[in-house]
């Protein structure tokens, strides 16, 4: 085609394209592969430098673009492509990219999304190079403060799923700092929110509940904050708002407040996401659990399981997928039959068969520690040990209240005293999940 040709095809894709992600949301496009792909050639070749671009800037928002909606549509390798390709002329500090780390960021996160938590973390290191370096040589300083704290942000969600607590929160400190320099009130109340909720997972339960009601009623006010409105940044504090209900109605169940629980769960129904949807049911069961109620408890952790599964969703690739299962194997686990025995088991085996750095080594740890204490009951103390031992090697760095449970299953298996129960397994789901 001749260069001219394709310069102009190259603005009539990027209008399509802008108008394919501002309806994102709103329906699906019919044939969207076969666009997909047809962007993507012409992308690749102006990148490649096969004809002219009248503006490079437009480079950069068709690749950023094309690379979010072919992410959306699970087109994952043309996303994949275009973002270390973008991510590549970042490092390389290429003149069109005016915020590299941005790029880089962006990327991690794609990497991150996908699984790829060591590219992820790459790239995150590459940004954090370049953020130090502007912070040292530049006298505008706000914006650099505002990407660290996101860049804080993102160390400190790879450093969840791998289950590391203290280096989560080691980062997330940094995360608040950045953010309060650069002004960001949103960027602060989230960090101070994960602050709470690993507080809360820790086993300090008081703590977070104090904590993690200060930070819903200041993100509540941030919503509609003029301020925060003209940074673009209301939506973040909104969808904060239903993650701190979720977390505020966790750490109440905790402390036996069931009321304020139930309070804060009917208001985050509001969130129309699947991800949403599977954390409230589990909560929900977690909630009947706590009140003693096992067949709504089975039908909502049910409701949760049948939601992760929801394509293109599954349980190897969803985040605390394995809460979901083992909670599941707890209550059959009460059933008090064979069948019933047979499904806790098969629900906590898979529940420790899941990839552990999706957030799922404290969770993990509870289907260990059920497998521990249904084969002592059937008299397999070998198959006890090695249920515990797993179990403790799953939460090194995180999850103290399970760990400390199963320590105290081992203690009973080495006295040949009478050790924890399921019921008491429950307790300590409701307790710290």
């Amino acid at each position: 085609m001749v260069p001219g040709v394709q310069s102009r095809l190259f603005g009539v894709y990027l209008k399509r394209l802008q108008g394919a992600v501002a309806g994102l949301h709103e329906q699906t496009i019919v044939g969207i592969d076969d666009s997909i792909a047809q962007w993507k050639s012409t992308w690749t070749q102006a990148y490649d430098e096969l004809f002219d671009v009248s503006q490079k800037t437009n480079l950069l928002e068709y690749g950023i673009l094309l690379g979010r909606l072919a992410e959306t549509y699970s087109s994952h390798p043309v996303a994949e492509e275009i973002l270390d390709r973008l991510a590549e002329s970042a490092i390389r500090r290429e003149a069109w990219i005016p915020d590299p780390s941005s790029i880089l960021i962006t990327a991690g996160e794609f990497n991150r999304r996908r699984g790829n938590l060591n590219s992820s973390e790459a790239r995150f290191n590459e940004a954090l190079t370049i953020l130090e370096h502007d912070l040292a040589t530049r006298e505008e300083r706000k914006q650099t403060h505002w990407s660290l704290g996101r860049l804080f942000y993102e160390f400190s969600y790879l450093h969840r799923l791998r289950g590391d607590a203290c280096a989560a929160r080691a980062a997330l400190e940094r995360s608040e700092i950045e953010c309060s320099t650069a002004k960001d009130e949103v960027g602060v109340e989230i960090a101070r929110t994960l602050l709470a909720v690993l507080s809360y997972e820790e086993g300090f339960a008081d703590l977070a509940v104090q904590e993690l009601s200060g930070c819903l009623s200041r993100l509540e006010n941030l919503v509609d904050n003029p301020a925060v409105r003209s940074a673009n940044r209301s939506g973040f504090a909104r969808r904060w708002v239903i993650n701190a209900r979720l977390h505020l109605s966790l750490a109440h169940v905790a402390l036996g407040r069931y009321k304020a629980a139930w309070q804060l769960l009917r208001l985050s129904r509001a969130d129309p996401s699947i991800a949403g949807y599977a954390t409230a049911k589990r909560i929900e069961a977690q909630l009947f659990l706590a009140e003693g109620q096992l067949k709504p408890a089975l039908e909502a952790i049910g409701a949760s399981w049948d939601a992760i599964e929801q394509p293109p969703g599954d349980l190897m690739s969803t985040e605390l997928a394995a809460a979901t299962v083992a909670i599941s194997g707890v209550i059959h686990g009460l059933e008090e039959s064979e069948e019933g025995r047979r499904s806790a088991i098969s629900c906590f085996q898979q529940a420790c068969a899941l990839p552990s750095d999706l957030h799922n080594r404290r969770a993990q740890a509870w289907a260990w520690a059920g497998c521990a204490i249904l084969a002592r009951k059937a008299g397999d103390k070998i198959a006890c040990l090695t249920a515990i031992h797993k179990g403790l090697a799953a939460v090194q760095r995180s999850g103290a209240p399970v760990r400390a449970f199963l320590l105290k299953l081992l203690r009973s298996c080495y006295s040949e005293e009478e050790g924890p129960t399921l019921n008491d397994l429950i307790e300590l789901v409701c307790r710290s999940g």
